[in-house]
């Protein structure tokens, strides 16, 4: 297929990542993400693959996961900063949740309502993830093994002006919903539509330690919220 036919379907939103057997717990997250009603991460399936036109490695049986590539999604235009819609430090970040982005094109909110940051946060808690705001590791304090210490990023940690946010990707919708009672269940009932993943993972006793982890991160973020009488999403903000 040529480069400008596949450029054409991906446009259309006919298009797919396929990625490596050990990001497989991204269909896990595709399913939090569904069912939370958050919109941060994009469609997700465990799938194995036996295309003549894929290289071995893709087919030789191991489960991966296929990420929907969606037409949508803003990118730089820089390869090596595709991984992000915007380029964005630790300090402009910390200037944007001060001001508050509350309506569109307010100056500097960079289009991004001040409501998604709240998500994101929401999001990366109950599946702790760091990567995405805190990069380097600059919050606590990490395991030998964590990339941040392997590569020796803590190091920027002296100066908060080459601290930078990836995984940011915005997309245009409109974000809607919040934390719901019962996840575990609902969970449940999400992973059952993808049988390869749910069959891989033993369906629900290989995925009991995980969910019941996913549920009780969500209890504690609750009990903050209410303890400190914090509101997650106003109405005017959906």
């Amino acid at each position: 297929m040529s480069r400008l036919r596949l450029g054409q379907l991906c446009s259309q939103g006919l298009c797919g990542l396929i990625k490596r057997p050990k990001d497989l717990h991204e269909v896990l997250s595709f399913h939090v993400d569904r069912v939370l009603g958050l919109q941060r991460s994009l469609p997700a399936a465990a799938r194995s693959f036996r295309s003549p036109l894929l290289p071995y490695r893709y087919t030789d049986g191991s489960l991966r996961p296929i990420v929907w590539w969606a037409p949508d999604v803003q990118h730089l235009g820089d390869p090596d900063e595709d991984q992000n819609s915007l380029a964005l430090g630790w300090l402009q970040y910390q200037a944007l949740l001060a001001r508050g982005c509350s309506w569109p094109g307010q100056i500097p909110c960079l289009g991004i309502h001040h409501a998604e940051w709240a998500r994101l946060a929401l999001f990366d808690f109950l599946l702790q993830v760091h990567d995405r705001l805190d990069r380097y590791c600059c919050g606590f304090e990490p395991a030998p093994s964590e990339p941040c210490v392997e590569e020796g990023l803590r190091e920027k940690c002296r100066n908060p002006e080459e601290l930078r946010l990836v995984h940011i990707l915005v997309r245009f919708f409109c974000m809607c919903s919040a934390l719901p009672r019962c996840l575990q269940n609902l969970l449940l009932k999400s992973l059952q539509i993808d049988q390869v993943f749910w069959e891989s993972q033993g369906g629900a006793r290989g995925l009991k330690h995980v969910l019941e982890t996913l549920e009780r991160r969500g209890q504690v973020l609750l009990r903050y919220i209410q303890k400190h009488n914090l509101t997650l999403f106003r109405d005017k903000d959906l």
